[in-house]
């Protein structure tokens, strides 16, 4: 019979969070994991497979977390509302008082030798967005509540690349103040 696990699954996740997006997936060995969460190494490939698995599930948590954030909150907002809070939730999450800095599935899926594997995600993650963006904007621009006329998924994929470009930003140490300002100024030209 097994033996029940002695550790909280959630806060290990949180610590291998943590240590990949300071590290990054290839800098990120597997003593800097065991440090992290605790665990001996027998007790996280037991728990969690190899370094890959454990990445997997690292994404899936994180993802769950965001996707939380995101979506419920802004679904009945008017359309200005709901872009404001959607990107000031970007840029808070991207620039905390400490840890690392930017956004982790960006890091994640555009660096290093083994961010193949999740390239997949992070194109899945932004194609999500995008259709909650553009909905919002098709809302906004019906509603005439925006007076933007542009076309909706061409809008949310430039607030999709400006918020790409917030993460950047945020890595190389932008204050949340500029990175908020620059923003807002994305998205009052998507609202017209």
């Amino acid at each position: 019979m097994a033996r029940p696990r002695e550790f909280d699954e959630q806060l290990v996740l949180d610590r291998a969070l943590e240590t990949f997006w300071s590290k990054g997936y290839d800098g990120t060995s597997v003593e800097d994991l065991v440090e992290a969460t605790g665990l001996g190494r027998a007790s996280l490939y037991g728990a969690f497979g190899d370094k890959e698995q454990l990445f997997t599930k690292v994404l899936d948590h994180y993802m769950t977390k965001a996707n939380a954030m995101e979506a419920a909150p802004v679904a009945n907002l008017p359309a200005k509302e709901a872009l404001a809070t959607l990107t000031a939730s970007w840029v808070s999450g991207m620039c905390p008082k400490d840890g690392p800095r930017g956004c982790f599935l960006s890091m994640a899926g555009t660096t290093g030798a083994s961010a193949e594997f999740v390239r997949d995600t992070l194109l899945r993650v932004v194609g999500t967005r995008q259709k909650l963006l553009a909905k919002i904007i098709a809302r906004g621009q019906q509603s005439g509540e925006l007076k933007s006329s542009g076309d909706p998924a061409a809008l949310a994929r430039f607030l999709m690349v400006m918020q790409q470009g917030v993460s950047t930003g945020a890595r190389a140490g932008l204050s949340q103040r500029e990175l908020a300002a620059a923003m807002k100024e994305a998205v009052d030209h998507v609202v017209g």
